[in-house]
């Protein structure tokens, strides 16, 4: 998925986000635009705006940014 479409996504507010990397599991939960849970392999961020959740660091030490192409959703 690109960095784009990922925005969007979150932007949308319309769901949890459930994602897959390295056989570990991952989640983005938007309550809203300035509180988005972010957790991965049983650790949780919040981010305050959906920029900073696309480039906040929680998943093995990478972002969202870096990584959108290559995780799993679903």
């Amino acid at each position: 998925m690109s960095q784009k479409d990922l925005y969007e996504w979150i932007d949308s507010l319309t769901q949890d986000i459930d994602f897959r990397y390295h056989g570990a599991y991952g989640s983005i939960c938007p309550f809203n635009r300035k509180n988005i849970s972010l957790c991965f392999n049983g650790e949780s961020v919040t981010a305050y705006s959906v920029s900073d959740a696309m480039n906040t660091k929680f998943i093995d030490g990478q972002s969202l940014n870096d990584l959108c192409e290559v995780l799993e959703f679903g």
